[in-house]
């Protein structure tokens, strides 16, 4: 295991390197910025096996897969963001203002997946109105900071994304030490061991499922059955689109509320 530090040109020399050292038959990469690692990564798997998984490479947010590679193990973040959006517009009677604490706004993730995902489900609401977002970097510290000038700048918001629960967390607990989180709706991306938590209190209203394991899992597992020559086949594999969307997995509920957290395990934590 090699890791980058999240890091997308150092991860892009390690891959360079793994290549050129011809000790390995196959990658399974969770690539940091795809459109750094793109051409390295479609070039190597010319030669050995290349696993994709929790972020698509090469620009392909919505169909994910990339040609070359033996396929794409995550979720389809373009989805999630929709399903974000939709629960948001809901919650708030499909009326009234929202703000939204994104990943960094410069990653195509997020800008090309989550970010524009929401804008897109929420043009189908013209009585809900986007009024802020805030860059909270997928970080702790960033998302609480971003949660409070939200709420400096807009006190009367009626609900906030947070684009991970990494954000939410904080935030929330924020909101609630400064008694303004009675009447606001929230709904994040995580299902994290917190994220559950706040989910069975009522202090989130809805969260889109994330299966760090099954993804990394599923990854390493394809790569094994191809090397050796075996089918992929697991729960949620689509061999058509060669895509495995944590969002479809037939195991999994895709989105979390009151109605269905209770008896979920929690695959990570803020």
């Amino acid at each position: 295991m090699i890791s980058a530090g999240w890091d997308p040109n150092k991860q892009l020399t390690q891959i360079q390197d793994a290549v050129a050292s011809q000790r390995y038959d196959a990658l399974v990469v969770e690539s940091i910025d795809g459109g750094v690692t793109c051409k390295s990564l479609t070039n190597a798997a010319e030669e050995m096996v290349v696993s994709i998984f929790n972020a698509p490479i090469c620009g392909n947010y919505t169909d994910l897969y990339t040609d070359g590679t033996i396929g794409f193990f995550g979720r389809n973040e373009y989805t999630g963001g929709e399903m974000m959006a939709e629960q948001i517009a809901k919650a708030i009677g499909e009326k009234g203002t929202v703000g939204y604490i994104s990943g960094p706004v410069q990653a195509g993730i997020v800008k090309n997946g989550t970010s524009a995902g929401i804008k897109s489900k929420l043009e189908e609401y013209p009585d809900v109105e986007l009024i802020a977002e805030l860059d909270g970097g997928w970080d702790p510290a960033k998302g609480l900071a971003a949660t409070q000038d939200l709420l400096q700048a807009h006190p009367d918001v009626d609900g906030i994304i947070f684009g991970v629960d990494q954000m939410a967390v904080p935030g929330i607990d924020w909101l609630k030490k400064t008694n303004q989180l009675s009447g606001l709706k929230i709904v994040t991306l995580g299902g994290s061991e917190e994220g559950l938590e706040l989910i069975a209190d009522g202090s989130i209203h809805a969260s889109v499922n994330s299966l760090p394991r099954e993804e990394a899992a599923y990854a390493v597992q394809a790569a094994i059955d191809t090397l050796q020559k075996k089918t992929i086949d697991f729960p949620g594999w689509d061999a058509d689109t060669k895509v495995y969307d944590v969002l479809k997995d037939p195991q999994q509920p895709p989105l979390l509320d009151k109605s269905n957290v209770e008896g979920i395990t929690a695959e990570w934590g803020v």
